[in-house]
């Protein structure tokens, strides 16, 4: 009889913060969302073509559904075998997928928890896509990557934490009981981010994605150390690595929940356009290389900081008014960063996007990298009633502008 387990991680998006916490010792604030990605792991039985079978829904590979099945070595590393309807392309793409697999069976396995083989892996995401111009399907930058690696990691250990008994757990509460916490999720889809760079996928981020994604709330986030952790993967090998890397406190890591203004909104307003995080990141990497680009990244971040530290206080002390000031504040840092940099950060239509805002009375500013992508106003109001009202002007004058309000988007707060 086969047996499953499926779980969801949330997008994401920055309320302030973003491009600094690339500096290291500088947070953030990230929000989560109520898009998710969900992953179901499930144990076949001896019915089936290949150790790991993993499906992925065109919502993540941008094709219809395929199937991947990957062979397991005595490690439990994988190695891909294509089913033949996969098109050219699309391996790079499940990628995330399948080194968090691959993650969590490995860390099982050090565990002491054999792992469930056969394993079928199906993943679906409803943060990947929204409609755009012209009616196209566009990526809105919420996180879709770092949210499936989060829920096939989750996915994955659940099923074999809930197959396994007090002594061979993969985690245990202080009752023995086998937990499978956030924390371990985020480590573990971390380090599965870090073995797909190494085999050729893209830069890791700063990780607030992966922790967004993991926590489901707002949260301070701020990023590990990324030299510790690049010394951390070259000196340990073999058999405990994810074990001793998962119990370690991380250098430099900080993931806090904040509290909600009660007061405080947040709308959120896709740009139409998706941008390229990678491609963004090389321009503003080659700025910072230079003398004078490195200086006014290292005063842009400073301030930055000032900021977050500011925000997160006004946030402790439910002064959404301060929150929203503080946010034309971080606005005006990241259009000067643009402008300094001259890489396109500012679209126009953010631009627009951001204006619109500030012409309803709401703080408003790009989310995340810029480039394209979503923004967000917030502003305060203690009347629901009000809030509303407040809420249908700003979609109603972003949709005048030719932009895409997400009306049925809603911020994870911490409660």
């Amino acid at each position: 009889m086969s047996r499953s387990v499926s779980a969801r991680a949330a997008g994401k998006l920055m309320l302030v913060g973003e491009w600094a916490v690339l500096e290291p010792g500088t947070p953030c604030v990230v929000l989560a969302v109520d898009r998710y990605c969900r992953a179901e792991a499930v144990a076949c039985g001896l019915c089936a073509d290949a150790d790991v079978t993993l499906e992925l829904d065109a919502a993540v590979v941008g094709v219809p559904e395929v199937c991947l099945t990957r062979t397991a070595r005595a490690d439990h590393s994988l190695t891909f075998v294509p089913a033949p309807e996969v098109l050219p392309g699309t391996l790079r793409k499940s990628d995330t997928a399948a080194c968090a697999v691959e993650a969590a069976l490995r860390f099982a396995l050090e565990r002491g928890v054999q792992p469930l083989l056969p394993l079928r892996v199906r993943v679906a995401s409803g943060i990947s896509t929204v409609g755009g111009v012209a009616g196209c399907q566009c990526k809105p930058g919420l996180g879709s990557s770092a949210a499936v690696s989060v829920a096939v990691v989750a996915a994955v250990l659940s099923l074999h934490c809930c197959t396994c008994g007090a002594q061979e757990a993969l985690a245990c509460d202080h009752a023995g009981t086998c937990v499978v916490t956030p924390m371990l999720v985020y480590k573990l889809a971390v380090i599965a981010q870090q073995w797909q760079w190494q085999k050729g996928g893209p830069i890791p981020s700063s990780g607030f994605d992966i922790a967004a994604a993991a926590y489901a709330h707002t949260l301070l986030y701020q990023r590990y150390d990324m030299r510790w952790m690049a010394a951390q993967l070259d000196a340990l090998s073999g058999p405990g690595v994810l074990t001793a890397l998962t119990q370690q406190n991380w250098p430099g890591f900080v993931a806090t929940p904040l509290p909600r203004p009660q007061s405080l909104h947040v709308a959120v307003c896709f740009s139409g356009e998706s941008a390229s995080s990678s491609d963004l990141v090389g321009r503003v990497n080659a700025f910072r290389a230079t003398a004078e680009g490195g200086a006014a990244f290292r005063e842009f971040a400073t301030r930055t900081r000032a900021v977050v530290e500011r925000v997160v206080a006004a946030m402790t002390a439910c002064d959404a008014a301060a929150v929203c000031a503080l946010l034309r504040e971080a606005d005006a840092l990241l259009r000067g960063l643009a402008a300094a940099s001259g890489a396109p950060l500012l679209t126009p239509a953010l631009r627009a996007l951001a204006d619109g805002a500030a012409a309803c009375g709401a703080a408003g500013k790009w989310s995340g990298a810029g480039g394209g992508d979503c923004g967000i106003a917030a502003y305060c109001e203690g009347n629901p009633a009000a809030a509303e009202q407040l809420r249908r002007l700003l979609d109603a004058h972003w949709a005048s502008l030719g932009l895409f309000p997400l009306s049925d988007l809603n911020i994870r707060w911490h409660s």
